[in-house]
């Protein structure tokens, strides 16, 4: 027998008008309980349904208020906001902002700012320019040329691990280290020098935190056996976890065929499988096996060529320079970098001109290379890096720097460097300092007011005072009370004295390779009054800049002085004198204008369009049943009709509409009119009040008149009306009554709909508040649709169980009726 929950059915689904029951119906009876019921609540289902559509359009009422609150809102931040760069609203828009020199020696100065017509003056003539006490080495610093070490065109024995790879995983991150050349070069020969070679890769290796491999990994000898270790203090996971197999068996951590997988490292150390054969470490090659199929790479001012050795035929001794310099004529052109080889087998890289002459004005580089051609015991053995110029990272003896090699510096002691009287201490390290150590320690010394750099087009020093004009001054070396100087050390001399023929340097000289220029101020003259009245006034700033009465004025030449014969500058009389005359920027303003036009004429057209457009009410917000039965694009058509019209006859957007056709109506006096400046509205009544430009006639007023159409703009409206006032006045009072998005009261529209512009309006307005108590009603309808079924399904249900009895009794009295 059926229990009575079985009795009817108990699942669920959707309609027009909100959920209905779904099942077999009465099991006793045959009646379709889901029917009958969705019958008995229909009303109340219709209700629900209509207040959800009510709420569907008032959220694209929302939506269409806030399209046009949108504009307002943009409106207002372009053109009559402070902090715009097109504020039509503010008066200094319109200001004489760009300076106009005139006169034949107007192409001596550049002006800007502003000036009003009381500030007439006159710039006479420019005596000097400013300039910063400077000194520059005249003498190139450099050879001009690289220098290769001894190639050895022989058999020999070389690395088998340099530059393999080996992977390591720290943490959940992987990083790669390259087995670098050994530490003065030629192979690996035991288990030492390989841990040093790997601790130097882990060195190279950047984890971040200002933190390298190596200070969570060390590897050390045993023996001939490696152990690895992490030392790591985080106590993160640390694993060998691939790389080149070659290299690995080399080492001895792996053995056979086995390949590198996962080898963790503890704290405790890890120990190699096997013992370093040093045979393994190293093989025997020919020159040209060293060289067969690698890249050699040079940057000559600016352009990168790479050079790849693949003619095995001529990689010896004999072919190799001329196809060297065959190459390096097809990369750059021929007569442009020359090679020269040693009779002890170095060659040397120079810059030179087709004519054969020296080029020191050329910069060339040797920017990389394939494994083993350069670096430390490499075929060529000079850096990467190096340069026929100065190299400011590498030892000073190995910089290029002319005497670097026989400047008597001893390693270990402290030299200094005096500028100005400042004595700067550099300790020399013959194996670590470098230029860039010496630049630095100069240029931090804020006592010394100077700035070193290093000119590699010009190949020189030049040392700039960082005090401007005569307020500055750059001496090198000691001196004695007249300026003279006492004493150049061996570092001094190094970087600043002259030299030798033969670049060595004189100690006993006391001369700099250059000349200290003294700063000077800039000095012009000025006559306040215009034309001739009070004398003329010589004016010096520190630099070339002058503000004078709210006008910036830069000299860039000089005029109107001539040498006196006693080597004092003095005016010439009768110079014709430089004038000033001021401007607004029309093109700036005629840009800001036309676009606020454009945007005005937008507005007017949306808003007029907004309140005229029928609705056809045929139109509503579907239900989720009747989307079901539509496609993507039918239900796009149907909307797209349902939401025209919604603002028809709205009285907040007529009233927009209304003011905006009476912005640009007739402004001002009857001789003042916004038609003499190019700015008319439509004849045509269907525009709505839209503008058209004569951008002639406005960029004319601009240029005769511009306070007239600051005033025609910018004018105080009186008493709020807006038939009085300035263009943009009413402007502001139109989008401030509309769409102020800020204060206590916003605007009409913002009260209304809200602002992505006015978060707090998001949260609170009127059309949010008649959406809430939607909300709420659509709420009290569910709970009385649920009282609805499940009292109608408790009286089926009842049904159903009596039914049930009386089929039984019926059964029953049938047996008895037969007898």
């Amino acid at each position: 027998m059926a229990t009575i929950s079985s009795l009817t059915s108990t699942s669920s689904s959707s309609n027009a008008y909100g959920s209905q029951s779904k099942g077999i119906g009465g099991l006793v009876s045959g009646l379709n309980t889901d029917e009958l019921i969705d019958g008995m609540t229909a009303s109340t289902r219709s209700k629900i349904a209509k207040q959800k559509q009510n709420k569907t359009l008032l959220s694209w009422k929302t939506d269409a208020y806030r399209a046009i609150s949108d504009k307002l809102v943009s409106f207002a931040n372009s053109y009559t906001s402070y902090s715009s760069g097109t504020n039509l609203y503010s008066a200094n828009f319109y200001s004489r902002s760009v300076i106009t020199p005139s006169g034949s020696n107007s192409k001596y100065v550049t002006a800007s700012g502003s000036v009003t017509g009381g500030q007439q003056f006159t710039v006479n003539g420019i005596k000097q320019l400013a300039q910063d006490a400077n000194f520059t080495t005249t003498e190139t610093l450099s050879d001009n040329y690289i220098q290769t070490e001894a190639v050895n065109f022989g058999n020999e024995d070389i690395s088998t691990i340099l530059g393999k790879a080996f992977i390591v995983q720290y943490g959940d991150k992987q990083y790669t280290a390259f087995m670098p050349p050994k530490e003065g070069g030629g192979p690996y020969t035991n288990a030492e020098e390989v841990a040093k070679g790997m601790n130097k890769a882990l060195e190279n290796v950047d984890i971040g935190g200002n933190k390298t491999l190596a200070s969570v990994m060390n590897v050390s000898a045993d023996g001939e056996t490696l152990n690895f270790k992490n030392t790591s203090e985080a106590g993160n996971a640390l694993k060998i976890v691939n790389g080149d197999a070659e290299l690995f068996k080399s080492l001895g951590i792996i053995s056979g065929s086995s390949t590198i997988m996962d080898k963790s490292i503890t704290s405790a150390g890890l120990n190699a499988l096997a013992e370093i054969n040093p045979d393994d470490l190293k093989k025997e090659t020919t020159f040209a096996e060293r060289m067969k199929g690698k890249s050699l790479s040079f940057e000559y001012n600016g352009t990168r060529k790479v050079i790849t050795f693949n003619d095995e035929t001529k990689l010896n001794e004999t072919d190799f320079k001329n196809y060297l310099q065959d190459e390096l004529d097809t990369a750059f052109g021929k007569g442009r970098i020359q090679l020269t080889k040693g009779s002890d087998n170095t060659f040397q890289f120079k810059t030179v001109l087709p004519s054969g002459a020296e080029d020191k004005s050329s910069v060339l580089y040797v920017s990389s290379s394939s494994i083993g051609i350069t670096g430390e015991g490499s075929v060529f053995g000079i850096e990467n890096g190096s340069s026929n110029k100065l190299n400011l990272t590498t030892t000073l003896d190995k910089s290029g720097l002319k005497g670097a090699e026989t400047a008597g510096l001893v390693d270990g002691n402290e030299y200094e460097i005096t500028i100005n009287g400042e004595s700067i201490k550099i300790k020399y390290e013959k194996d670590k300092t470098s230029l860039k150590d010496i630049i630095d320690a100069i240029n931090s010394n804020k006592n010394a007011d100077v700035n070193i750099s290093y000119q590699t087009n010009s190949d020189s020093f030049s040392i700039v005072s960082t005090q401007n004009g005569a307020s500055g001054s750059v001496k090198i070396g000691a001196r004695d009370g007249d300026g003279n100087i006492t004493q150049l050390n061996e570092l001094e001399q190094l970087l600043f004295g002259k030299r030798k023929a033969d670049g060595t340097i004189d100690s006993s000289n006391k001369e700099l390779n250059g000349k200290e220029v003294k700063g000077q101020d800039a000095i012009i003259l000025v006559d306040f009054d215009g034309e001739g009245g009070a004398d003329a006034t010589e004016i010096s700033r520190s630099t070339n800049s002058f503000n004078l009465n709210g006008m910036k004025i830069v000299a860039n030449g000089t005029f109107g002085y001539q040498d006196n014969g006693s080597g004092v500058m003095e005016y010439v009389g009768g110079t014709e004198g430089i004038k000033f005359s001021a401007g607004v920027d029309t093109e700036k303003v005629i840009k800001a204008i036309k676009s606020m036009i454009d945007e005005y004429n937008t507005l007017v057209e949306d808003s007029n369009a907004a309140i005229k457009e029928k609705r056809d009410r045929t139109y509503t917000p579907l239900t989720d049943e009747q989307r079901k039965d539509m496609s993507e694009s039918e239900i796009t058509a149907w909307e797209k009709k349902a939401k025209a019209g919604l603002l028809l006859g709205d009285s907040d957007i007529s009233s927009l509409a209304n003011d905006l056709r009476f912005v640009f109506m007739k402004t001002g006096t009857e001789s003042n009119q916004l038609s003499d400046i190019g700015i008319t509205v439509s004849s045509n009544w269907a525009d709505n009040g839209k503008i058209t430009l004569d951008e002639t006639k406005l960029k004319n007023a601009l240029q005769d008149d511009p306070e007239r159409v600051k005033d025609l703009f910018t004018e105080d409206l009186k008493d709020n009306n807006l038939m009085t006032g300035g263009v943009m006045s009413r402007m502001k009072a139109i989008t401030d009554k509309y769409a102020a998005t800020v204060g206590a009261t916003k605007g009409k529209l913002i009260e209304k709909a809200g602002n992505v512009k006015s978060p707090s309006s998001m949260l609170k307005n009127a059309l949010l508040t008649e959406m809430n108590d939607i909300d709420k009603t659509i709420k009290k309808y569910e709970t009385k649709l649920k009282t609805e079924r499940t009292r109608y399904q408790n009286q089926f249900t009842r049904l159903e169980v009596v039914m049930q009895k009386m089929n039984t009794q019926s059964g029953w009295l049938s047996q008895y009726s037969g007898q």
